[in-house]
């Protein structure tokens, strides 16, 4: 989410050169041309819309406006960083900085063209390789050049052409053109541990919260983990029930290696 109080989209955004000045704030482009839920391409330019949700394009500046650009609108930030620390991690960050200020472009977890460029993941820091998820917090938050159209027709410095997205991107999540500061939920905290998870289960059902496991052929365990959605740990806003839940969201804190979730599912009896 961009935090600029608008309903940032990529469905709209003008090719044309701006007549009017910039139409946006400090963090977007907003769009201003027709909305049609497809994703617009112009070979002859090599200009399209789908820029993610910021407006701003990056995979090629030269094919835009300055001022439609991500090195311009956050020229301050890309100014203020050093080119003469020494330390590797921060000549990494930089250097992909650099090409893409936003952070926002889109990668396929197996370009190799991409994940095999020394000056952004140099191999002192990455010895075995760029790992999966690395890899797929450009493939998923990336939404510049996400379309398969446009990885197909626009993409450079990609040894992979394949998008994951067939509609422009957009923060109306729920698909009622507006935007929604509610912010409810119910909140769940369940510790990576079978044998806390099993000390909390009922006392009838020794494995109430993991209810299967998978080992592979490389020692990696998969649990299946079944959560009581109503013995949340605590609630957040005006939630009162299960009526209207929209997404689900996941994340891990103090694990020394990276945790993958598979597929979250609800069900009901």
């Amino acid at each position: 989410m961009i935090p600029n109080g608008k309903l940032n989209a990529e469905d709209g955004l003008s090719m044309t050169d701006p007549t009017s000045g910039f139409r946006g704030d400090q963090w977007s482009r907003y769009p201003t041309s027709i909305q049609n839920n497809s994703v617009d391409l112009d070979l002859s330019l090599r200009r399209t819309e789908d820029l993610g949700l910021d407006g701003l394009a990056s995979y090629d500046p030269s094919a835009y406006p300055e001022i439609y650009t991500e090195a311009f609108h956050f020229r301050r930030f890309l100014e203020a960083l050093d080119p003469n620390n020494p330390d590797p991690r921060y000549r990494a960050e930089r250097a992909r900085a650099l090409r893409d200020p936003s952070g926002d472009d889109y990668q396929s977890f197996d370009n190799e063209a991409f994940f095999s460029d020394p000056e952004l993941f140099p191999p002192e820091l990455y010895p075995n390789g760029v790992p999966l998820q690395e890899r797929f917090a450009h493939y998923f938050p990336g939404l510049e050049l996400n379309a398969y159209e446009t990885q197909n027709q626009l993409a450079t410095n990609a040894s992979v052409r394949r998008g994951n997205s067939r509609i422009p991107d957009t923060e109306d999540l729920n698909f009622n053109a507006s935007i929604d500061t509610d912010n409810s939920y119910f909140e769940y905290e369940i510790p990576l541990s079978k044998a806390v998870l099993d000390s909390l289960a009922r006392p009838d059902r020794e494995d109430d919260y993991i209810v299967g496991a998978i080992t592979n052929s490389k020692g990696e365990t998969w649990y299946q983990v079944r959560i009581p959605v109503r013995n949340y740990t605590r609630r957040v806003g005006n939630i009162q029930d299960f009526s209207l839940i929209e997404s689900i969201r996941v994340w891990t804190t103090g694990t020394a290696c990276p945790s993958r979730c598979a597929s979250p599912r609800s069900t009901g009896g």
